[in-house]
């Protein structure tokens, strides 16, 4: 008998987070065995003010009792009040039956800290330095005294601008751009770190530096400056109980001093100045020299700059709440492959790999030189850098030397996208003066791929990485122009390849915060969240259905009915919008950018505006009766209906043929449901002879190339999906990797043998959309899908194809993991499948199982089939 156990406890989908500010959170485990059949019966969760008590099994704060239910995930702590700063810990004893019998068993013990629950114990001031408009990052300390015994100790911190802190010459944590990025009018958020550890007896200094970040350096088109405000500053609490029972509280206000250094600028878009020979020393360490430092502007907290003007909020605490997510970190290191010689001084560097991040530079010259950095996705013929397409950002970082010896150095406050680095100004590199640094929001990587084809993988992988380029707090279109921005329809194009690849849960539910965030009164939402365009445009179809869209795959994936609740007001105003702008419920009137970047295929915008019209009112009639909303869920399936009738009688001709005749116009017809039953064959026929019109290749756009192959393959044309899959030539998924690509590219014909470079006013190399694909060989080619949201009944139903000989594909759901490796030997096809605990799974056989069947349903645990094809 294999061991059980209870493993990966959250709280809010977050392992032992140090804040939590829901006043009844939610909780969640796994159960891991290699057993067959494991279920769970009943659980019993205990949550106490220390690990003590739970060692007697005793929960202060709550005890569930005995619950009988297979349930693990989401289950709301419903015990005493959370206090501000309560330290709670927690542990599940489960009965647990598998083939071997019943066991109870008991979980180690986990925790969670609530943050600043009482906004009014929030104490101090913001504190920035004296002067607006300067681009220097600001330097901030204080000296404190600790001379008692120290139980615990905390920071909680936030800023308009993004910051780094220490505490004794610490770095206190090696996440990025905290606190995050948020629509600042609307609020703003902290962040939480246990400094226990970092405090010493006796004389202590905490530190900080401040950069412009979103707040007010330089982002999206055109690299607009100041959108948010144009005085960045930053609030500190470190809050010290001491094994006495008391409590003191180091604040930020007019006592911390405050500089400027070696920083000179920093940018997202523009880049960083570094000059080593301004570094200020020991600047975070007690009993430095801080004479010629200046004191502190404060700025109580009830008073906030917004637009270059001061305004005061009635309750301005509320707008602070903690960052429900992860943070962004470096998260894994590029060494150059190779470097040259474009002219006297002047290298270029090949680290391999299209990224979103920074390089490490490590240099030998004097003081005074001056090593410029410049970046690019690729190159020109001539083997120079390509960087047209970055427009006006300009993706320069500069490093001025302080001596003559070795000197490493990294940027703090910048980032770009790049597989490419010019560097000028050294005197003899070698091929580690610069290494890649790739940063991503550090959520964990649930899923795999791997088959016989070497393009393939490759197409797996540079979805992969081009989704961590985008997902940098937030899901933007790309890392390397003056754009950077959260668009919508690129989100939930590739929502579903996202919750795949990645554990998604809390990173879309804090965008789905900043995308709520810029709904008007008439329901409409934006383009782009957090909105940081002052004329940002009222999103239309497949941009604004991403408020209703992705709260639903998030639900899919992780069962989770709480995204569904928060965001349900706001789809209910989605739906009233698209209905207030339509005429006979036929949308048609309101700017939209249709099926962006399809290839000479235009499909009329009026067709995708009332499909998706459809779609999504059909959507919010589902999540009306999951959350009880019955009557709701009556009136929008009746318009929902009504819409579909309207799209038929409008856009379907008596032969079938759908208005554009293209590719997408019978994706979306098909894909949403809206065509009667009669009429489903006559569309997939004409969109399999679209497809061969052009030679067997595809001409869809984001919208059209997201709902592709799984239309296709729902339709039962599996040999045309590979076609497509497999298809080199231009337009195809593997026609950039031909030529190079080692990400996914924004346009088809983002680079052509004939033409060179596309179009330089918008040209991504790192775009993830077209990358949906991938969602595609996770539920066909391997064929992993949820028969239950959260993946509580599984399907395991590979289809093979286009030549693989083999395929190794894994999903760590939320459940557990989930395997399915298939290999065809001769005409035999052989299928491992793994089933995780207190799950079941459907699995479905391309050929015949020796009873004669196909199918057979299976509990927990790791199963061989074999049948012939």
């Amino acid at each position: 008998m294999n061991r059980i156990s209870i493993e990966n406890l959250k709280c809010e989908c977050l392992s032992a987070p140090t804040a939590i500010d829901q006043a009844s959170p939610r909780l969640s485990w796994e159960i891991s065995s290699d057993n067959k059949n494991v279920v769970q019966n009943s659980y019993r969760i205990l949550v106490a003010t220390s690990s003590e008590l739970l060692n007697e099994q005793y929960g202060d704060l709550w005890d569930s009792g005995i619950v009988e239910s297979s349930e693990q995930n989401q289950i709301v702590c419903a015990g005493e009040k959370l206090e501000s700063f309560q330290d709670c810990f927690w542990m599940v004893i489960a009965e647990i039956s598998d083939d071997n019998g019943v066991s109870s068993i008991t979980s180690d013990v986990s925790s969670w800290k609530m943050g600043v629950v009482d906004v009014a114990l929030w104490q101090g001031a913001y504190m920035s330095a004296h002067c607006e408009g300067v681009k220097d990052a600001t330097y901030f300390r204080r000296e404190f005294s600790a001379a008692k015994s120290i139980k615990k100790a905390y920071i909680y911190s936030t800023a308009k601008g993004i910051f780094e802190l220490y505490l004794n010459g610490n770095k206190v944590s090696d996440e990025l751009f905290a606190p995050g990025w948020t629509d600042y009018k609307q609020y703003t958020y902290y962040r939480a770190y246990d400094v226990t550890d970092l405090i010493e007896g006796g004389d202590n200094c905490i530190g900080s530096i401040l950069g412009d970040g979103w707040f007010k350096g330089a982002i999206g088109f055109s690299g607009d400056c100041s959108i948010y405000g144009n005085r960045i500053m930053m609030l500190v609490n470190l809050r010290i109980e001491y094994c006495d029972g008391t409590v003191e509280t180091i604040a930020s206000d007019a006592s911390w001093k405050v500089s400027y250094g070696p920083i000179l600028q920093s940018s997202f878009l523009y880049g960083e100045n570094y000059d080593a020979r301004m570094e200020l020393g020991n600047w975070s360490s007690a009993n430095y020299d801080s004479s010629s430092w200046k004191q502190a502007d404060e700025h109580p907290v009830d008073q906030e700059h917004w637009d270059n003007k001061e305004w005061k909020m009635q309750e301005p605490c509320l707008k602070l709440k903690v960052h429900p997510s992860l943070p962004v970190r470096p998260i894994h290191e590029f060494p150059a492959k190779e470097f040259w010689s474009t002219m006297p001084g002047s290298y270029i560097f090949d680290l391999g790999r299209n990224f979103a991040g920074y390089v490490r530079l490590k240099v030998k010259g004097k003081p005074g030189q001056m090593i410029r950095l410049r970046f690019a996705e690729v190159l020109n013929s001539d083997r120079t850098l390509y960087v047209e397409n970055l427009r006006s950002a300009s993706s320069t970082d500069t490093y001025i030397c302080k001596s003559s010896e070795e000197e490493i150095w990294e940027p703090k406050f910048t980032f770009h996208g790049f597989q490419y680095v010019e560097v000028t100004g050294v005197d003899e590199p070698t091929q580690d003066t610069v290494v890649g640094i790739a940063i991503s929001s550090d959520v964990e990587k649930t899923g795999s791929f791997r088959c016989s084809n070497d393009e393939v993988n490759t197409l797996f992988d540079n979805t992969y990485w081009t989704q961590k380029a985008n997902f940098i707090e937030v899901p933007t279109d790309c890392p390397q122009r003056d754009e950077r921005l959260g668009w919508t329809g690129d989100a939930l194009a590739f929502v579903n390849t996202a919750a795949y690849n990645t554990d998604i849960s809390t990173f879309f539910a804090k965008w789905l915060k900043d995308l709520r965030d810029t709904q008007r009164e008439d329901g409409s939402v934006a383009n782009i969240a957090p909105s940081a365009i002052i004329a940002n445009d009222k999103a239309d179809a497949a941009w604004a259905d991403a408020i209703v869209g992705c709260p639903w795959a998030v639900y899919e994936f992780y069962g989770d009915k709480k995204v569904l609740r928060d965001n349900y007001e706001a789809m209910k105003g989605h739906v009233k919008f698209y209905k207030a702008t339509s005429e006979n419920l036929i949308r048609k009137s309101t700017p939209c950018f249709g099926d962006w970047l399809s290839d000479n295929a235009h499909t009329p915008n009026e067709v995708v505006q009332t499909a998706f019209f459809a779609k999504s009112t059909a959507t919010v009639a589902k999540v009306a009766k999951l959350l009880g909303e019955d009557k709701d869920a009556v009136e929008y399936k009746k318009l929902a209906d009504e819409v579909t009738a309207a799209f038929n009688k409008e856009y379907v001709a008596d032969d079938g043929i759908i208005k554009g005749d293209t590719q997408t116009s019978y994706l979306i017809a098909l894909a949403f449901d809206l065509l009667p039953e009669e009429s489903r064959e006559r569309a997939v026929k004409l969109l399999v002879e679209r497809i061969k019109d052009r030679g067997w290749k595809l001409s869809t756009g984001f919208i059209g190339t997201s709902m592709l192959m799984p239309t296709l393959s729902r339709f039962g044309q599996y040999d045309v999906a590979y076609k497509l899959l497999l298809q080199t030539e231009y337009p195809s998924w593997l026609f950039p990797i031909r030529n190079g690509a080692t990400s996914i590219w924004e346009r088809w014909n983002g680079w052509t043998p004939q033409d060179g470079p596309g179009d330089s006013s918008m040209n991504s190399y790192s775009h993830y959309s077209f990358g949906a694909v991938v969602e595609w060989m996770y539920r066909t080619v391997a064929g992993i899908n949820m028969l239950k949201p959260g993946f509580e009944e599984i399907s395991i139903a590979p289809v093979p194809g286009g030549g693989l000989t083999w395929i190794e594909c894994s999903y760590n759901s939320i459940r557990g993991l989930i395997v399915s490796n298939w290999k065809i030997a001769g005409n035999v096809f052989t299928l491992d499948v793994t089933v995780p605990p207190n799950t079941t799974a459907v699995v479905t056989l391309p050929g015949k199982l020796d009873d004669g069947t196909s199918t057979v349903k299976v509990g927990s645990g790791s199963y061989s089939f074999s049948c012939n094809v």
